[in-house]
């Protein structure tokens, strides 16, 4: 019994470490100033040089959710709906 609680904490610092090692360039990415970013977002091949060379080469890439690039707007066509009303009640009225 004594031995199982280290091969689970082995087991736990070894996934803490391989997930440290593949969010870490993410983290570095989302670290840098707007003009580092936009100039990467431009060229994709400048990012290497802001990590070490045994660090995974690739980041996370934020989708236009994160980078704010959606506007969602919902509007009602309230006139379509009325006249939508008044030609159901319409067909009521001659089926009387």
């Amino acid at each position: 019994m004594k031995r199982n609680w280290k091969i689970r904490l082995l087991f736990a610092l070894a996934i803490l470490a391989s997930s440290i090692y593949i969010i870490y360039p993410s983290i570095i990415y989302f670290s840098l100033s707007t003009q580092k970013l936009i100039k990467i977002q431009k060229n994709k091949n400048l990012f290497k040089k802001y990590i070490p060379n045994w660090l995974i080469q690739s980041h996370i890439i934020p989708g236009l959710d994160l980078q704010g690039g959606t506007n969602v707007i919902l509007s009602i066509d309230f006139t379509k709906i009325i006249f939508e009303k008044i030609e159901e009640i319409k067909e009521d009225i001659k089926k009387y």
